[in-house]
C-alpha cells in the first residue's frame, strides 16, 4: 500500500514555510507604480560641461587621475617576474614540497595586479 504524503507534512530544501500567507510585493499586473516627485524649486542645475571645481583644485585632480595607480607598483604587476630574495632559498625550497610551486613567490604577487592585454590586434572589443 503506498504512502501518501501531503505537502502540509513535508518541508522541501528552499520551500518557504507558511508561504502561502505570504503577499507578493509586486503587483500581479503591469500597472506603473506612482512615485513620489520631490519638486526642488531653488535646486541648482549642474550642466556636464561646468566645472563646479575651483581651476586649481581641478588641475590637482585631473594630474591624479592621469596616474595609472596610487600605489607603488607591486611584485607580478603588468606580467613582470618576481624574484624570491637569496636569503629565503631554503624557505622557498622547503615550501615547494607543500604544493609543488613555488609558494613564496605566490605569496609575494599582489592579487589586485594588472595584466598585460595579450589579445589579438584584430580583436575590436565591443
Amino acid at each position: 500500500m503506498p504512502v501518501e504524503i501531503r505537502r502540509e507534512d513535508s518541508v522541501v530544501r528552499g520551500d518557504r514555510v507558511g508561504a502561502d500567507a505570504v503577499k507578493p510585493q509586486h503587483p500581479a499586473s503591469k500597472e506603473v507604480e506612482e512615485k513620489e516627485v520631490i519638486d526642488a524649486p531653488r535646486a541648482k542645475k549642474i550642466s556636464r560641461n561646468m566645472t563646479t571645481l575651483n581651476p586649481r583644485l581641478q588641475q590637482k585632480l585631473d594630474l591624479l587621475m592621469s596616474l595609472k595607480s596610487f600605489q607603488a607598483p607591486e611584485h607580478g604587476e603588468q606580467g613582470v617576474g618576481v624574484l624570491v630574495p637569496a636569503e629565503k632559498a631554503a624557505e622557498k625550497d622547503k615550501r615547494f614540497l607543500e604544493n609543488q610551486f613555488n609558494v613564496m613567490a605566490s605569496e609575494m604577487i599582489s592579487v589586485n595586479r594588472s595584466l598585460p592585454d595579450y589579445r589579438s590586434t584584430e580583436y575590436v572589443p565591443g
